[in-house]
């Protein structure tokens, strides 16, 4: 067992792990400066506890590579379960943080549930959809949308639209992976916009219709309204453009966006490090993009080429949907940059993105017996 074990440590793909350490040293680098209080001269430690967060993501990352994926994807429906009751548990018991409900008070740390919840949703989906056939007739396509729909319901009611619209591309990609036919899906996607309507007037917070107008450029709206509600997109794309070709220089950004350390963190790299600074930010995405992606084409078996998948898509859908809301390409939805953002539970969720990937790599496929 213990020769078995190192084998596999060896295998371990390093790559991918020096990545996550760059990662990491950036976002305690503009955690720093997004720290700054000017109001009192002085640096809130929102580095230190990112550190702290930071340690404990790298351990569970390597201790997940001693349990296989396979035995990770047996349990799938009991983790799925548990997540859907911790969100019941915020709807009942959840602490309340500038008017959302998304959070559970452990004492030691704030969990948010919703977080993990995306990763639990591709897990199961990875394991319901991993080699039935009927994913390929449009009837197919409806207990998956069922299992991705009830925990989106309990996250819009929190609210965190932007999470719970999150799990909408990774479901279609992992479909689509798994040989849904595309004008299946397309029909699928021409009934959510035809939905939409519903989902604006329905559903949307006042606060979150006022983005969306914000960000179609509404002109019905009031000058107050655009300088209350567009106040985010305002500053955000002030401190984007004044970094320039080279930026102000590590820790010399005056522009204080709201929520720049978690939402907003990619303001504090576009005007400290300028242009330059956000290319070398886009070549590590694209450089962890890519090596998922080989992943999901390596694999041997259809569960994990779904699971990476999944993971793969919902990276990619929240790097770009943050990326495009701090220049206006993208409506203002409160989801952070993975593994950049402050906060506890986004470091670990991303972190077990990862390290389930590295697992698929680093143990043998597994034949599951058929079930439902």
């Amino acid at each position: 067992m213990n020769g078995n074990r190192g084998i596999h440590w060896r295998r371990l793909d390093r790559k991918i792990l020096v990545l996550l350490l760059l990662f990491t040293a950036l976002s305690l680098l503009f955690l720093h400066s997004a720290g700054y209080d000017s109001s009192t001269g002085s640096f809130r430690p929102f580095w230190k506890k990112q550190l702290g967060w930071a340690v404990v993501s790298f351990l569970m990352l390597l201790l997940l590579q001693r349990v296989s994926y396979r035995s990770v994807l047996d349990h799938a429906y009991v983790i799925y379960g548990a997540g859907l009751l911790l969100l019941v548990a915020v709807r009942l018991f959840g602490t309340t943080l500038n008017n959302a409900k998304r959070w559970l008070d452990l004492g030691f740390m704030l969990l948010q549930p919703s977080e993990f919840m995306k990763v639990f949703v591709v897990l199961t989906l990875a394991r319901y959809i991993r080699w039935r056939e009927d994913t390929r007739q449009l009837r197919g396509l409806l207990r998956p949308f069922l299992l991705t729909l009830a925990p989106m319901a309990l996250i819009v009611a929190q609210p965190d639209l932007g999470t719970a619209l999150l799990f909408i591309p990774v479901l279609f990609v992992m479909l689509f992976v798994a040989g849904a036919r595309a004008h299946h899906l397309g029909l699928v996607a021409l009934m959510g916009i035809l939905c939409l309507p519903l989902l604006y007037f329905g559903f949307m917070k006042d606060y979150q219709k006022k983005r969306v107008l914000v960000f179609l450029g509404q002109e019905q709206m009031s000058d107050r309204e655009k300088r209350n509600e567009g106040y985010h997109l305002d500053r955000s794309k002030i401190a984007v453009g004044s970094g320039g070709l080279a930026g102000r220089g590590l820790g010399a950004g005056d522009q204080r966006v709201p929520e720049n350390e978690t939402d907003f963190i990619f303001t504090v790299i576009a005007e400290e490090w300028g242009f330059m600074g956000t290319v070398v930010v886009f070549v590590l995405y694209m450089a962890l993009f890519l090596f998922l992606a080989a992943i999901a084409v390596e694999a041997k078996d259809s569960a994990g080429k779904l699971l990476v998948a999944g993971i793969l898509a919902l990276l990619f859908v929240q790097t770009a949907v943050n990326i495009g809301m701090t220049v206006g390409l993208a409506p203002i939805t409160g989801l952070t940059l993975p593994f950049l953002s402050y906060g506890g539970s986004s470091l670990l969720s991303c972190f077990l993105c990862v390290g389930l990937a590295l697992n698929v790599r680093l143990h043998p496929p597994y034949v599951f017996k058929r079930d439902l």
